[in-house]
C-alpha cells in the first residue's frame, strides 16, 4: 500500500514539476516525457494494487515484465528528448546524465531477461 501512495504522490509531482520551477536544469521539453512517465507510474500503481489481491510468483513476474517494458519506453524517451539544460554548470552533467540513462536501459533489459526466466521456471 505504501508503494501505491508513493507513486500517486510521484504522479502529482511529475505533472506539476515545471509549474513549480523547482528544478532549474529542467527544460520545457520535460512536458514531452511527462505522459510516458505518468503511464509508468500509473502502471506501477495498478500492479501494486493487484499484488494486494494476489501476490503469486507467476503473476509478479508477468507484471514486472510489463512494467519493465513501460520503464524502458520511458527511459528511451527521456534519452531521446533529453529535457535537461546544464549549461549553467561548470561540470559536464549532460554526459553523466546520458551515461546514467544508458546504464538504466541496460539494467532494465537485464531485469526483463531475469523476469522472463523466472516466469518460465514458475510453471
Amino acid at each position: 500500500m505504501v508503494a501505491v501512495v508513493v507513486n500517486v504522490v510521484l504522479v502529482f509531482v511529475v505533472t506539476n514539476l515545471l509549474e513549480w520551477d523547482l528544478v532549474p536544469f529542467l527544460t520545457d521539453d520535460f512536458d514531452r516525457v511527462v505522459p510516458i512517465i505518468s503511464v509508468s507510474l500509473a502502471a506501477t500503481i495498478a500492479a501494486n494494487v493487484l499484488y494486494l489481491v494476489s501476490d503469486t510468483a507467476r503473476l509478479k513476474s508477468f507484471t514486472q515484465i510489463g512494467l519493465l517494458g513501460i520503464n524502458m519506453a520511458a527511459t528511451v524517451r527521456m534519452f531521446q528528448v533529453f529535457p535537461f539544460d546544464y549549461t549553467a554548470y561548470d561540470f559536464d552533467w549532460a554526459t553523466v546524465t546520458r551515461v546514467v540513462l544508458i546504464f538504466s536501459m541496460l539494467g532494465i533489459g537485464i531485469s526483463a531477461i531475469v523476469e522472463v526466466l523466472k516466469l518460465g521456471r514458475s510453471q
